[in-house]
Formats: C-alpha cells, sequence, structure tokens
C-alpha cells in the first residue's frame, strides 16, 4: 500500500479546478479520454483534441499542448 502524502493529497485537489478552468477556455477540446496521468513531475488529462498539462504544484501554468512531443518530458 503507497504511504499517505498530505501534500500530495492537497496537489490532487487543487488540480482539478485548474484543469477545468482551462478546459471551458478551450471548448475545442472536446471530451476527455481518461484520468489525469502523471508524468515524473507533469501532470495531463488527455482529451479527444488535446493535452491539458502542468507541473505538479505549479497549476497556475496549466497548458494545453495539441500533441504529446509538445509536452516537456525528459
Amino acid at each position: 500500500m503507497p504511504e499517505y502524502n498530505r501534500d500530495r493529497v492537497w496537489q490532487d485537489f487543487r488540480t482539478f479546478p485548474a484543469f477545468d478552468r482551462v478546459r471551458a477556455a478551450n471548448p475545442g477540446l472536446g471530451d476527455a479520454l481518461g484520468p489525469e496521468r502523471d508524468y515524473g513531475d507533469i501532470r495531463v488529462r488527455f482529451y479527444a483534441g488535446g493535452i491539458i498539462w502542468a507541473r505538479i504544484g505549479d497549476w497556475d501554468n496549466t497548458k494545453v499542448a495539441r500533441r504529446l512531443t509538445d509536452l516537456p518530458l525528459a
């Protein structure tokens, strides 16, 4: 069982409003294709028309990418 991480739970709680605001401002994204996923320090949510992403904990800088190759993944 994973160790409980209070900071991570708070970050997870804060993510949804940030991602939802970006989604509302970009109606062309369409429907979500699944839940959020973490890739290193990046959190992403895939949509039919693009990807909403942010660095974990930096929710004020949530962005939209059109392709997976546009993400700053290592």
